[in-house]
């Protein structure tokens, strides 16, 4: 699993990898309904592929909600895009704990 931590409205989450990589989560607007985009190589570190289903939560929804992954070689490496519907669905507030895993 992934444990991410809320750190600023610019990049909320911090998700720390299996390898101890961090990588930081950005709302996008852009992004679909309950969408993660992340890079080939963070994928890989994840053990995810492409339209992977996850389960991501927070202490607000512990019980986790489905998200699927969207691998995209124009997502930097280190970076994750999370559309706003699934950033309103955590109601995690700044400072606040996520997990991400797959399903």
């Amino acid at each position: 699993s992934i444990h991410c931590l809320l750190a600023s409205p610019v990049f909320p989450w911090t998700i720390t990898m299996r390898e101890s990589r961090s990588v930081q989560v950005r709302i996008d607007r852009d992004v679909p309904k309950l969408l993660l985009k992340l890079s080939p190589v963070d994928a890989e570190r994840l053990q995810v592929q492409n339209l992977a289903e996850v389960v991501i939560g927070s202490a607000c929804l512990p019980q986790g909600r489905a998200a699927v992954i969207s691998v995209s070689d124009e997502i930097p490496s280190g970076i994750v895009l999370m559309s706003e519907q699934l950033s309103r669905i955590l109601e995690a507030p700044l400072g606040a704990a996520v997990t991400i895993h797959p399903k």
